[in-house]
């Protein structure tokens, strides 16, 4: 079977620039997350050049339209998605996963009181519509083939400051441009490592790994990230999950 290849896309409103060389960082970036994989398994996949698109609406026409919360952060990527496949962009082709990075202006926090999988979170949403990541199946985007995951591998969305931060913008600069420098990522020294173990995860979600029940020193982990006493640089996925992984044919 052909390698699994993964797609960066980076996308913005309408009037709003990207990161500088924002190309480069999110290749560097899944580059970082391919060798992660290559370390934990002994075969990983290919990274293809980063696509760039930019909206047809402003931020502030994209906020008036949705009232920014955790759940509407799903419809926006949803309609920033939908706009890329207007203008060509397939999330259909096999054998690849999609990393679509959302990059947008600094937002102020806004708490956030939610139920999820049976659980009560209360969280100081902090600049951030969408989460770091979250992980989209193809068939939301139209594609009907089922391919060796469950509906195929899908779409890895990222939309919040660490895509700053992962594209080398220093916690001072970016307080400096309006993020909110109580946001727990300008904070943290080990950012980037954390970063690559959130990009892994969502790859992993692609590929048709779960969430572990408990604590399990895996990247896989949910919520792992905000964990200080998480060693980032040191999560292995289970044998479990190596097995499910590798069983997909995708990694060479």
């Amino acid at each position: 079977m052909t390698q699994l290849i993964l797609q960066p896309i980076g996308f913005s409103p309408k009037g709003f620039r990207k990161p500088t060389r924002w190309d480069y960082w999110l290749f560097h970036l899944h580059q970082r997350t391919a060798e992660y994989y290559r370390l934990e398994l002994g075969k990983t996949f290919q990274v293809a050049s980063p696509r760039g698109y930019t909206g047809s609406l402003t931020w502030a026409e994209i906020q008036a339209r949705y009232p920014i919360t955790i759940w509407n952060g799903g419809n926006i990527v949803r309609d920033a998605v939908m706009e890329t496949q207007l203008k060509g962009q397939s999330y259909c082709r096999q054998p690849y996963i999609y990393a679509f990075a959302y990059f947008h202006p600094p937002m102020t926090p806004n708490p956030q009181e939610f139920d999820w999988q049976g659980i009560h979170y209360s969280i100081q949403h902090e600049g951030n519509p969408v989460g770091m990541g979250g992980a989209v199946g193809c068939e939301n985007w139209g594609c009907t083939q089922s391919g060796p995951v469950p509906g195929g591998p899908g779409t890895n969305i990222g939309g919040d400051v660490m895509l700053w931060l992962a594209c080398g913008y220093s916690a001072s600069k970016l307080i400096s441009m309006g993020w909110p420098a109580s946001a727990w990522p300008l904070k943290d020294p080990h950012i980037y490592d954390k970063i690559i173990m959130a990009n892994a995860h969502e790859i992993g979600h692609s590929l048709g790994l779960g969430h572990p029940d408990q604590p399990d020193g895996s990247p896989m982990k949910m919520w792992m990230w905000e964990d200080p006493a998480t060693p980032y640089w040191d999560l292995h996925f289970t044998d479990d999950e190596k097995a499910t992984l590798l069983a997909t044919g995708l990694l060479s």
